[in-house]
């Protein structure tokens, strides 16, 4: 079966990089992998160096994972578009749909929407036997409950009965046209409840409202059915959940918030990640510092206070270790260093060698 892990953490604690060198881990390990964004930052565009767009393109980061890792930044302006496209599958019906006042409000709208159609796909991608594995970067853990939750926000108005009737208002015959006997009663009922709604969003907009459901609502339990095996593979077992933060309070307040988020799902995180969180300085600077003749010289107190600087940042990187230890024993925790490399791909490479350790976790 196709494994799906999501990455989860704050913003700036380099969980994009990270998502990029676990997938380059896994495709090493012979998956092949599929890293996709749900953050519209550009960075994951950056730290594959390719042009990352909607389509799944290859990303050659090293000969060790030719053919086997590709990367997808879904455009946040043409994701619906493209859903749309796969989900009705009549050209003709699209463009109504895409041409509809109602369908653009709430695309543009709708909280949780990006995500939850990148979601909707990645099923799709899994469902479709292309990859062994994807890697999901999630947007910053403030938006986790909305990534989260969406699915089954979605499915409740999916199976609504209420939505085959509201879709019916666009076929509704005009007043005026006649009529009396048993159905006078219920279409006189419809027309106060139609005027109620025109009110409330303006005939215009119900009328909108009403054509665009009158689309999709022949084709709902297609979408629900994707929707719900999202829904199962997210929280039903079948993902795995990497937080990443870096050893600052800030971050590990947000890696404990999205472990309360999951632990309200009974899900459990299965590994943490910890960027910037070297163990101690590099040995060339006790290197150098051993050969030199006079240590009190400039060069050598510059280099006794980077040290004193590594051991710092070591000490309080221990300290972060400890607490997500202590308080998830379960899940292992990884301590990255920090790269000294200025361009964002250099850096998922040195990367991804120790990401292989997640690799039997995920997998």
């Amino acid at each position: 079966m196709p494994g799906l892990t999501v990455l989860c953490g704050g913003g700036g604690v380099g969980k994009t990089t990270t998502a990029a060198a676990l997938g380059m881990a896994l495709a090493r390990a012979g998956s092949r992998t599929l890293i996709v964004t749900v953050d519209p930052a550009r960075r994951l565009a950056d730290a594959m160096g390719v042009a990352v767009g909607p389509t799944a393109c290859q990303v050659s980061l090293d000969p060790s994972v030719a053919g086997r890792l590709w990367a997808r930044m879904p455009d946040v302006r043409t994701l619906a578009d493209d859903f749309i496209g796969w989900l009705l599958d009549d050209e003709a019906a699209c463009e109504r749909v895409r041409a509809n006042l109602a369908y653009r409000e709430l695309a543009d709208a709708i909280v949780g929407t990006h995500e939850l159609l990148t979601l909707t796909l990645v099923e799709l991608d899994l469902e479709g036997g292309h990859y062994d594995h994807v890697v999901l970067d999630t947007a910053p853990s403030r938006h986790a409950i909305e990534f989260l939750t969406a699915p089954r926000r979605l499915l409740d108005v999916l199976e609504m009965r209420a939505l085959r009737w509201v879709a019916a208002l666009a076929s509704v015959r005009p007043r005026g046209s006649g009529g009396d006997g048993p159905g006078a009663v219920a279409r006189w009922s419809r027309g106060r409840v139609e005027a109620l709604l025109s009110r409330v969003v303006g005939h215009e907009g119900l009328v909108s409202v009403a054509s665009l459901l009158g689309e999709v609502v022949h084709v709902r339990k297609r979408w629900a059915d994707v929707v719900r095996a999202a829904y199962k593979r997210l929280l039903g077992g079948g993902a795995r959940f990497v937080l990443v933060g870096a050893p600052t309070g800030a971050a590990i307040d947000d890696i404990r918030y999205i472990c309360a988020l999951l632990g309200d799902f009974d899900r459990r995180p299965t590994a943490f990640v910890l960027n910037r969180a070297d163990r101690g300085p590099p040995p060339a600077i006790a290197a150098v510092l051993d050969r030199l003749r006079e240590p009190g010289a400039p060069l050598g107190r510059a280099l006794v206070r980077l040290r004193e600087e590594y051991e710092a940042r070591a000490s309080v990187a221990a300290r972060a270790e400890a607490i997500l230890s202590r308080e998830h024993a379960r899940a292992p925790v990884l301590r990255l260093p920090a790269i000294a490399a200025r361009e964002p791909v250099d850096i998922v490479r040195a990367l991804s060698g120790p990401l292989e350790e997640l690799v039997p976790l995920v997998r």
